[in-house]
């Protein structure tokens, strides 16, 4: 299996919505910048994405 991309995306806690309280449209660059990440992924096509995240545990199967 190839390797395709790697991407980092840190943010501030205010570009989730029931965190910023309204105040994600200061940080739209980054939120701007995730949706570019979202495209060039979606672009490559991969066959597996694995997400590495200090949050906590996260169910991104469908």
């Amino acid at each position: 299996m190839t390797v395709l991309g790697a991407f980092a995306v840190p943010h501030p806690p205010i570009i989730v919505p029931g965190v910023g309280g309204g105040e994600e449209k200061l940080a739209s660059a980054t939120v701007d910048a995730f949706h570019k990440v979202g495209k060039t992924v979606a672009k490559l096509a991969p066959e597996l994405i694995i997400i590495i995240t200090p949050h906590g545990e996260s169910d991104f199967s469908e």
